[in-house]
């Protein structure tokens, strides 16, 4: 069975964005090691934040025109993912957390009843058996140092909806730790 890569990058910079060029490379390998996946790319950059009553749109009632395009591209970005077998997010580190586009997405992933429900009270993400690799880029934040409040969030956001399987893999001024990425890419990794 052919393996689907949902490839997302979340960096404003187009030319020279360390993210990127590291999350192109690790679907590059993973279409290699699934032996030529389908790969579905999505530059979430250009995903506006979400409007005031966007969450009253994502429980139902009536809908203007503008919402009902803000719910069918909620629906789109849910549908990407759903029939996604890996996640590959190239994602800088900005003002010590995640882009406005990668905040957007999971805003507009984060559905529920579709992407989770509450169980007694707890959330349970509903998309399991799914992994992902986050590629975080920075040029002074440390990957997972105090200072750093998108590796978590990512993190969180994605057990979330129920992909508990994920590796982050910290880019550094274009450099990967090639062991931990060999791992991220074999499905080994965190």
């Amino acid at each position: 069975m052919t393996k689907t890569i949902l490839h997302l990058d979340a960096s404003n910079r187009v030319s020279g964005s360390h993210s990127r060029a590291a999350s192109k490379r690790a679907v590059e390998a993973l279409v290699k090691e699934h032996n030529g996946a389908t790969v579905v790319h999505r530059d979430v950059s250009e995903l506006p934040g979400l409007p005031n009553g966007a969450m009253d749109v994502w429980f139902g009632g009536e809908t203007t025109a503008e919402q009902d395009e803000l719910l069918k591209r909620s629906n789109d970005l849910v549908a990407e993912v759903q029939s996604a077998d890996i996640v590959v997010i190239g994602s800088p580190i900005y003002n010590f957390g995640p882009s406005t586009g990668l905040k957007a997405w999971i805003d507009n992933v984060a559905r529920y009843g579709i992407t989770f429900e509450y169980v007694d009270g707890v959330p349970v993400g509903q998309l399991k058996g799914k992994r992902a690799v986050v590629l975080v880029s920075s040029g002074g934040t440390k990957v997972d140092s105090k200072r750093d409040h998108h590796t978590p969030w990512i993190r969180t956001a994605l057990e979330f909806v129920g992909i508990d399987e994920h590796a982050i893999v910290p880019v550094f001024d274009g450099s990967v730790d090639e062991a931990l990425f060999a791992e991220a890419i074999a499905g080994k990794a965190e």
